[in-house]
């Protein structure tokens, strides 16, 4: 899973539109869902980013205090691409209403 409880409900409020990653290579595809625990959320886009122009504000805009958090927020090395993922909340899952 690429998002965090607190991530994924603020995806789901609305507050988040965008997630950043720091990967060998994308490990999700636009278009794709994933399942979290607020809810499913599609992948909107997927593009590699320079880490160095990200701002506070683009952190913010990830759920974030600040840049310095979101580097922090990074696993592998930083020789590794960023990339800027772009979401959007579908709803809860429907395999809960089966349950």
């Amino acid at each position: 899973m690429i998002f965090t409880v607190a991530v994924a409900r603020a995806i789901a409020d609305g507050t988040v539109r965008r997630v950043y990653r720091r990967w060998s290579s994308p490990k999700v595809t636009a278009g794709s869902v994933q399942r979290s625990p607020s809810g499913m959320i599609r992948i909107d886009s997927v593009r590699e980013v320079d880490p160095d122009g990200l701002t506070d504000a683009d952190a913010r805009a990830a759920g974030e205090e600040s840049r310095s958090h979101l580097e922090k927020s990074f696993f592998g090395p930083r020789s590794n691409p960023t990339y800027l993922i772009e979401v959007s909340y579908l709803g809860a899952d429907p395999r809960d209403a089966l349950a």
